[in-house]
């Protein structure tokens, strides 16, 4: 097993943050799966019609607008706490957003984080990959796409991944009408650019074995057996998994009640459990993708940066420095930082990816990612309803800050760097990283 993360140069500590702006994400932890059910809403702004919904579109120059209440507004009349907003894109699932031009600059702004000196300067360097300068492309992209299904299968950490790319294929496309997003059912997305013949989709499979819940409402964790759902996506040319994230939760946060090997229900610790997972998942793959055909990539665990909470004077503001809110610089390369993913955990997936006869690369983007404490949504997220917090929300960050997910563009964007990287030195599917 090789890791894509070797792509990268020995500093390549310094990354990538393109125009780094608040995704407005699925509700938290508690409320994933909920949130992951809901149709698509789309909010206000300047707005273009595409697939049936509503998009923000930018403006010719540097004018800012929004749209309130259906009224148009240049910049001079937006509230400075707008005129203060981070700048973002499209986001294929109902979230707040806006569409760049292809030189993925967006004139159009919404709530998010505050501007800082430097923000939008930080970006990684990519070694060895023919040029790629950290950047994407978007028509090479496109080109790299073309006639090619790729998949993604995971948590909603693989969604935002799903989510950027989409948007990269998207905002490159000559011919924008030419767009199809298909919402084929709550657990399975697909973005398609027609004239390309190209194919981006995401299946929500956050355990990747199946999670079943019964008559009786007990959820069961099938670890041996993955969801059926996962036979659509034999025959992909490029497959990328990941999971990870659920099997940390306890208490009400966890998905299941019970555990099922065999048929019977089981009693194991949760490591043994992502264990067997694995093993199921390395078997599936092994007995169900054709290397020749299909390139198979596991991206490793995407950190958090949730803090050890202090409720100190004045209430809900304080917390440890391993926290996301209020924060716009990346943590420095050489600061010292807490894994927060068991190191146990990490040592399963990897020996997985060892143990397979299919050729896996292992998409590492967690430590480029630990440093990227700036860059998710925080209090710039939605509440239960779907919408985007209320000051009053926003003034309470340990109860409303997401610091798990991503805003786009940005760290997501780079995991795409990668990933495009590797198929572009290594067209060929049967070539292991």
């Amino acid at each position: 097993m090789e890791e894509v993360s070797g792509l990268f140069s020995a500093d390549d500590q310094r990354l990538l943050l393109q125009h780094p702006s608040p995704l407005a994400q699925e509700d938290y932890d508690a409320m994933e799966m909920e949130w992951w059910t809901r149709e698509p809403v789309w909010s206000s702004g300047v707005p273009e019609e595409l697939w049936g919904l509503r998009f923000l579109v930018p403006l010719d120059g540097d004018q800012l607008m929004t749209q309130e209440g259906g009224k148009d507004t240049t910049s001079s009349e937006v509230p400075e706490e707008f005129r203060k907003a981070r700048r973002h894109r499209l986001s294929l699932d109902g979230m707040k957003s806006s569409l760049p031009s292809p030189s993925r600059r967006s004139s159009s702004i919404v709530e998010g984080h505050v501007e800082a000196p430097g923000y939008e300067q930080c970006r990684g360097e990519p070694g060895g990959c023919g040029g790629a300068g950290g950047r994407i492309d978007g028509s090479g992209a496109l080109e790299q796409c073309r006639n090619r299904r790729l998949v993604f299968v995971g948590d909603s950490l693989n969604r935002n991944m799903w989510e950027s790319l989409a948007c990269i294929l998207y905002t490159a496309l000559p011919d924008r009408s030419r767009a199809r997003v298909h919402h084929l059912s709550s657990e399975h997305k697909i973005f398609r650019a027609m004239d390309y013949n190209c194919s981006v989709e995401f299946f929500w499979s956050p355990f990747l074995v199946q999670l079943e819940t019964k008559p009786d409402r007990t959820k069961v964790l099938k670890l041996d057996q993955l969801p059926a759902m996962l036979q659509q996506v034999i025959g992909a040319d490029v497959l990328v998994f990941n999971t990870g994230h659920w099997w940390t939760h306890t208490g009400k946060l966890r998905a299941w009640d019970h555990l099922e090997r065999n048929g019977m229900l089981v009693k194991m610790e949760g490591e043994e459990a992502f264990s067997r997972a694995l093993r199921t998942w390395a078997r599936w793959v092994d007995h169900n993708v054709d290397q020749t055909r299909t390139r198979v990539f596991f991206r490793s665990v995407s950190p958090e940066h949730k803090g050890h909470y202090q409720l100190t004077e004045p209430p809900n503001t304080q917390c440890s420095a391993n926290w996301c809110y209020n924060q716009t610089a990346p943590i420095a390369a050489d600061e010292a930082i807490v894994p927060w993913f068991p190191k146990s955990m990490v040592s399963i997936v990897e020996g997985s990816i060892r143990s397979m006869r299919t050729r896996a690369a292992y998409l590492n983007i967690t430590r480029l990612s630990e440093l990227r404490i700036d860059a998710h949504p925080s209090v710039y997220s939605i509440n239960r309803d779907g919408k985007p917090l209320t000051l009053e929300q926003r003034q309470q960050p340990i109860i409303y800050a997401d610091c798990s997910h991503w805003c786009l563009p940005g760290l997501p964007d780079t995991w795409n760097v990668l990933l495009l990287a590797s198929l572009m030195r290594h067209p060929s599917s049967n070539v292991n990283l």
